[in-house]
């Protein structure tokens, strides 16, 4: 969450992307809220992001429906009221 206004966390953010991809792993950035977090998280090599900017935590059905709408739309981020 801090990686934006925090050079330290950002340049942790960046190392732990970078070792996961040197040893073939995915990693799942969470806590993202907003879109320039997960664009931020994309640029350090971050392959997948978990937060509020996505979805509020979502039932099975509610996840499904959820998913499948992303699907059609072209991708989960959206503006928020």
């Amino acid at each position: 969450r801090t990686m934006g206004a925090n050079e330290g966390s950002a340049k942790i953010v960046r190392s732990v992307c970078a070792l996961a991809g040197d040893l073939g792993l995915e990693v799942v950035g969470e806590g993202v809220e907003n879109q320039s977090m997960a664009e931020e998280l994309a640029a350090t090599g971050c392959t997948y992001g978990q937060g509020y900017g996505y979805a509020p935590p979502l039932g099975a059905q509610e996840a499904e429906v959820f998913l499948h709408e992303c699907y059609l739309d072209g991708g989960p981020l959206r503006a928020r009221g």
